[in-house]
């Protein structure tokens, strides 16, 4: 029996040895290699500085090691709901969002109409103090009748209908009126101006249209809020897109559409520009950023896209920017019916408007004693730095030859790199143990 228990001791001290470096091992391997990480998982995240994307109702941004990128919509694209963010395409309701449920009387007479709920599919609403019967009708964006129904008397008070943006939902039969309105965005102003009718104004329609002939020129004005981009910010790569509808080129008849800086001392608005006040030669840079060639074979109902970035590195506006976008070389002779259109933002389609593509980088970090978004950190050590809060690094730690002190009061983690020296003499660093100083290397 004596040589059982031996046996038995033995396995079991085996078993622990082996779970031991089992742990160990597991332990270990949960050092993180990012260049293995799915970029855009939370232990990456953390490596690489990459962060959850950031929503408004009209943009969406994520960054990682120091460059965003930023989109500005035109209207509202995004809903919160669920705690989370949501195209509103997806979302249940839009009541708690900036589009609004309108309701319009045509006489006193109408009936009274109060929204409950909608989002893109459907429309709910009551009718208050209903004495009578009142027949429903649904008309598109074109005017043109969908379909009808009826609120029974005493019976029904409140109806749920199907609807699309743009739909307009009528009660009665001189009619209360119901819609969906979009709420003002990033894009401001967007319109086009049109020689042939020099003081009609266009900032109301629901397209954009661009034409180069004689005496019946189509150009188009576009102006974008950047206020929400830190200031000094370096622009890496911007982008307008416009979304093309309607192409009346003929065969062998093409035209070139070029972007241009219209500067921030020329102030305009959708709303009152027209031909007799468009943007002269010293209100723009005649030099195009980008041309976009638009011939008979130019394939309708998708993006089209301008670099703009050398006009948002030379705007000296912080507040926004706005573009010039004129049609030029042109091939063939051109009527009036040889016009391209694009939708603006009260087009009801909110996936079909323009909008803004923005990639930029930090502005450089002057003070040493801030910590690099990537990289890694270069420290003046007579800056006489301290770390404060718990600090990573995704690379080493380089102090310089001046004498100073570097004091550690935080955590400092420091990730595929280490401490470099130039002169241990004359530059110290002090590891505050009482206040939580410590330094990590993986």
């Amino acid at each position: 029996m004596r040589w059982k228990r031996i046996i038995l001791i033995s396995t079991i001290a085996l078993l622990l040895i082996v779970g031991t470096i089992f742990l160990l091992y597991k332990e270990s391997s949960t050092i993180i290699n990012s260049n293995s990480l799915n970029p855009f998982s939370s232990e990456a995240r953390k490596i690489n500085k990459i962060s959850l994307p950031r929503y408004s109702e009209s943009s969406k941004e994520i960054c990682s090691n120091g460059k965003c990128n930023l989109i500005l919509y035109s209207g509202v694209r995004f809903v919160s709901e669920d705690n989370t963010w949501k195209p509103i395409e997806k979302a249940r309701s839009l009541k708690n969002s900036s589009i609004r449920c309108v309701v319009k009387k045509a006489t006193k007479n109408d009936p009274d109409v109060s929204c409950l709920d909608y989002n893109t599919t459907s429309i709910t609403f009551e009718v208050l103090n209903k004495s009578q019967d009142y027949p429903i009708k649904v008309y598109d964006s074109k005017k043109t009748f969908i379909k009808s129904g009826d609120l029974a008397l005493r019976t029904d008070t409140q109806k749920r209908i199907d609807y699309e943006l743009g739909d307009k939902v009528h009660v009665g039969e001189n009619s209360t009126t119901i819609f969906l309105q979009d709420a003002d965005s990033q894009n401001l102003d967007d319109t086009y101006i049109y020689e042939g009718s020099k003081t009609i104004n266009f900032g109301s329609d629901t397209e954009m249209n661009a034409l180069n002939r004689s005496a019946s020129n189509k150009n188009i004005l576009i102006k974008f809020n950047i206020s929400s981009i830190p200031q000094g910010s370096i622009y890496d790569d911007v982008t307008l897109g416009l979304y093309l509808y309607v192409n009346g080129l003929d065969t062998g008849k093409s035209f070139n559409l070029s972007s241009h800086h219209i500067y921030s001392n020329f102030t305009w608005d959708e709303s009152s520009i027209d031909w007799n006040s468009r943007p002269l030669n010293a209100d723009y840079n005649s030099q195009y950023t980008d041309l976009v060639n638009f011939n008979s074979t130019t394939p309708i109902n998708t993006f089209y896209e301008w670099n703009v970035t050398d006009i948002l590195r030379n705007e000296t506006s912080s507040t926004n920017v706005s573009f010039y976008l004129i049609p030029q070389d042109v091939i063939g002779t051109l009527t009036t019916f040889n016009v391209v259109r694009f939708r603006t933002k009260e087009w009801v389609n909110a996936s079909t408007r323009p909008y803004l593509n923005i990639t930029y980088s930090s502005a450089p970090i002057t003070d040493t004693c801030t910590p690099p978004l990537s990289g890694s950190w270069n420290v003046t050590c007579s800056d006489n730095c301290k770390i404060a809060n718990a600090t990573t690094i995704n690379g080493g730690l380089n102090l310089d030859s001046s004498a100073g002190t570097l004091t550690i009061n935080n955590t400092l983690n420091l990730i595929g790199g280490r401490i470099n020296k130039q002169n241990s003499a004359s530059c110290k660093i002090i590891i505050n143990n009482a206040q939580g100083g410590k330094i990590n290397i993986r």
